[in-house]
């Protein structure tokens, strides 16, 4: 039984030297060299390869349930949202109308429209994109998006007031937001 440990934290060495970047590209290198080996063999192995310092994750896996994965450093951008969404919450409602604060509302109010809406869509339809792209295109598309909930907005009996503007665009970004945290949970589980 150790030797096979041996053997399999070998191959996956192996397949790290041979160019694979990924967990996934490791396990099908692993599978084709030896197909008895299972793939949770190859997870240990990376994993005791890992904690032995012969090999550095640079993005962090995950094994857990949804909860636990809410809790790790994948969830970074659910987290992000639903800050940015209770800190302009707080700045409305908590913060007096006063000059002294204006600013620090403007700031924030900018942040939550300008920004968060587009960025949860981003983080739901494109997963791969790196930090500049990402902010680039979560300017654009929450210019796209905030416009597009006003003029809908408009036409219902709600209307375009502070209110329902901050209750729609905090429900649509932690929604979407929610919905990218657990498709990327689901590919971590599949992977």
């Amino acid at each position: 039984m150790v030797q096979r440990i041996i053997n399999v934290k070998e191959l996956v060495i192996d397949a790290i030297r041979e160019k694979c970047n990924d967990v996934k590209s490791v396990v099908e290198y692993v599978n084709k060299v030896d197909s008895s080996i299972k793939v949770d063999e190859i997870v240990d192995a990376i994993k005791e390869l890992e904690k032995d310092k012969k090999i550095e994750l640079l993005e962090p896996y995950f094994v857990g349930n949804f909860t636990s994965y809410l809790k790790s450093v994948n969830a970074i951008g659910l987290w992000f949202v639903l800050a940015v969404t209770g800190i302009t919450i707080a700045s409305i409602y908590a913060i007096p109308s006063i000059e002294q604060f204006s600013l620090v509302r403007i700031i924030i109010g900018g942040i939550f429209v300008l920004f968060v809406p587009g960025y949860a869509l981003i983080s739901m339809l494109f997963s791969k994109h790196d930090t500049v792209e990402r902010i680039a295109l979560s300017i654009g598309v929450s210019l796209a998006i905030v416009p597009l909930i006003g003029l809908i907005l408009n036409y219902t009996p709600l209307g375009i007031r502070l209110d329902p503007v901050v209750t729609i665009l905090s429900i649509f970004s932690t929604s979407v937001i929610f919905i990218a945290i657990y498709n990327q949970y689901k590919r971590c589980k599949n992977t």
